[in-house]
Protein backbone atom coordinates (compact mmCIF):
# COMPACT_ATOMS: atom_id res chain seq x y z
CA UNK A 1 0.00 0.00 0.00
CA UNK A 2 3.01 2.43 0.57
CA UNK A 3 4.35 1.72 -2.46
CA UNK A 4 0.94 2.61 -3.52
CA UNK A 5 1.07 6.11 -2.30
CA UNK A 6 4.61 6.97 -3.29
CA UNK A 7 3.81 5.70 -6.91
CA UNK A 8 0.78 7.40 -7.30
CA UNK A 9 2.59 11.06 -5.46
CA UNK A 10 5.40 10.96 -7.67
CA UNK A 11 3.44 10.48 -11.19
CA UNK A 12 0.95 13.57 -9.91
CA UNK A 13 4.25 15.47 -9.08
CA UNK A 14 5.87 14.91 -12.36
CA UNK A 15 2.21 15.79 -14.21
CA UNK A 16 2.24 18.77 -12.02
CA UNK A 17 5.59 19.71 -12.85
CA UNK A 18 5.22 19.11 -16.56
CA UNK A 19 1.84 21.50 -16.65
CA UNK A 20 3.90 24.32 -14.24
CA UNK A 21 6.48 23.98 -17.35
CA UNK A 22 4.74 24.47 -20.13
CA UNK A 23 3.49 28.06 -21.07
CA UNK A 24 0.12 26.62 -23.57
CA UNK A 25 -0.90 24.55 -20.23
CA UNK A 26 0.07 27.40 -18.04
CA UNK A 27 -1.54 30.16 -19.50
CA UNK A 28 -4.93 28.03 -20.11
CA UNK A 29 -4.95 27.15 -16.26
CA UNK A 30 -4.21 30.61 -15.10
CA UNK A 31 -6.89 31.77 -17.59
CA UNK A 32 -9.19 28.96 -15.37
CA UNK A 33 -9.66 27.21 -17.84
CA UNK A 34 -9.27 23.58 -18.75
CA UNK A 35 -6.11 22.21 -21.06
CA UNK A 36 -6.89 18.78 -23.46
CA UNK A 37 -5.33 17.76 -26.45
CA UNK A 38 -7.07 16.95 -29.92
CA UNK A 39 -5.84 14.97 -32.96
CA UNK A 40 -5.53 16.51 -36.02
CA UNK A 41 -4.14 14.11 -38.97
CA UNK A 42 -0.82 14.57 -38.38
CA UNK A 43 -0.46 16.42 -35.33
CA UNK A 44 -1.70 17.40 -31.67
CA UNK A 45 -3.28 20.60 -31.00
CA UNK A 46 -3.67 21.89 -27.28
CA UNK A 47 -7.31 23.40 -26.50
CA UNK A 48 -8.32 25.48 -23.65
CA UNK A 49 -11.67 25.06 -22.75
CA UNK A 50 -13.21 28.65 -20.92
CA UNK A 51 -16.53 27.64 -19.71
CA UNK A 52 -17.65 26.25 -23.15
CA UNK A 53 -15.59 27.81 -25.58
CA UNK A 54 -12.91 25.77 -27.13
CA UNK A 55 -10.30 28.24 -28.43
CA UNK A 56 -6.39 27.11 -29.18
CA UNK A 57 -4.22 27.05 -25.85
CA UNK A 58 -1.77 28.69 -27.65
CA UNK A 59 -4.07 31.76 -28.59
CA UNK A 60 -4.72 32.31 -24.74
CA UNK A 61 -0.81 32.16 -24.31
CA UNK A 62 -0.49 34.90 -26.97
CA UNK A 63 -3.89 36.62 -26.80
CA UNK A 64 -1.56 39.89 -24.94
CA UNK A 65 0.69 39.88 -27.91
CA UNK A 66 2.22 43.11 -28.60
CA UNK A 67 3.71 41.45 -31.97
CA UNK A 68 0.53 40.17 -32.93
CA UNK A 69 -2.90 38.76 -31.08
CA UNK A 70 -4.18 35.48 -32.77
CA UNK A 71 -7.06 36.48 -35.33
CA UNK A 72 -8.33 33.56 -33.96
CA UNK A 73 -9.49 36.03 -30.94
CA UNK A 74 -8.99 39.36 -32.79
CA UNK A 75 -12.06 38.46 -35.09
CA UNK A 76 -13.94 37.16 -32.10
CA UNK A 77 -13.19 40.54 -30.18
CA UNK A 78 -14.31 42.61 -33.43
CA UNK A 79 -17.83 40.31 -33.58
CA UNK A 80 -17.05 38.85 -36.53
CA UNK A 81 -19.11 36.16 -36.24
CA UNK A 82 -18.64 34.12 -39.51
CA UNK A 83 -15.71 30.97 -40.58
CA UNK A 84 -14.84 30.95 -44.62
CA UNK A 85 -15.85 27.42 -45.35
CA UNK A 86 -12.51 26.58 -46.45
CA UNK A 87 -11.29 27.72 -42.56
CA UNK A 88 -13.78 24.94 -41.31
CA UNK A 89 -11.81 22.26 -39.43
CA UNK A 90 -12.80 19.07 -37.65
CA UNK A 91 -10.43 17.39 -34.26
CA UNK A 92 -11.28 14.65 -32.83
CA UNK A 93 -10.28 13.64 -28.96
CA UNK A 94 -8.94 10.95 -27.64
CA UNK A 95 -12.73 9.31 -26.76
CA UNK A 96 -13.08 9.52 -30.77
CA UNK A 97 -15.48 12.76 -30.70
CA UNK A 98 -15.42 14.95 -33.75
CA UNK A 99 -15.47 18.78 -32.49
CA UNK A 100 -15.90 21.60 -35.13
CA UNK A 101 -13.41 24.54 -35.31
CA UNK A 102 -12.52 28.04 -37.41
CA UNK A 103 -8.77 27.56 -38.41
CA UNK A 104 -7.84 31.23 -38.99
CA UNK A 105 -4.38 32.11 -41.18
CA UNK A 106 -2.17 32.08 -38.20
CA UNK A 107 -3.24 28.48 -37.27
CA UNK A 108 -4.83 30.01 -34.26
CA UNK A 109 -8.56 28.24 -33.52
CA UNK A 110 -11.74 28.85 -32.23
CA UNK A 111 -15.11 26.53 -31.67
CA UNK A 112 -17.75 27.30 -34.35
CA UNK A 113 -20.26 27.42 -31.99
CA UNK A 114 -18.48 30.31 -29.98
CA UNK A 115 -18.00 32.10 -33.13
CA UNK A 116 -21.41 31.63 -33.99
CA UNK A 117 -22.88 32.91 -31.28
CA UNK A 118 -20.68 35.45 -30.35
CA UNK A 119 -19.59 37.87 -27.70
CA UNK A 120 -22.82 39.15 -26.67
CA UNK A 121 -23.89 36.08 -25.85
CA UNK A 122 -24.48 34.52 -22.66
CA UNK A 123 -22.66 31.18 -23.67
CA UNK A 124 -19.02 33.04 -23.29
CA UNK A 125 -19.07 35.02 -20.70
CA UNK A 126 -16.39 33.12 -19.31
CA UNK A 127 -14.13 33.46 -22.62
CA UNK A 128 -15.35 37.15 -22.51
CA UNK A 129 -14.34 37.56 -18.84
CA UNK A 130 -10.32 36.50 -19.77
CA UNK A 131 -10.73 38.71 -23.11
CA UNK A 132 -11.50 41.52 -20.87
CA UNK A 133 -14.86 42.19 -22.54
Amino acid sequence: MKRLLIATAIIFSTATTFAVRNPQIRACYTAGGQFFVLNTEDDQIGICKLGISLVGAIDILNKDSRIEVPLSLSHYKRGIQVCQAQNVTTLITFEGEELTFCQYSDGSLIDIETVASGKNNERNKVLNNVLGL
